[in-house]
């Protein structure tokens, strides 16, 4: 009965690295695909003007 639940505690050890590896792996992904999207959005940002600041002619 040992050894049954020395294999149970090593797959489940395997599981949760294997989880959180997935997790560090898609949290990048998100940081990355957000950093970019702000990046692509900043000069359009900077170059906008609100309406009620234009001068009239």
């Amino acid at each position: 009965m040992s050894r049954a639940s020395g294999r149970l505690a090593r797959h489940g050890s395997f599981d949760n690295l294997y989880l959180r590896t997935m997790i560090m792996v898609l949290a990048s992904v998100d940081i990355t695909s957000f950093g970019i999207l702000l990046f692509s959005l900043s000069p359009h940002a900077s170059t906008f003007v609100p309406p009620h600041s234009r001068q009239r002619p």
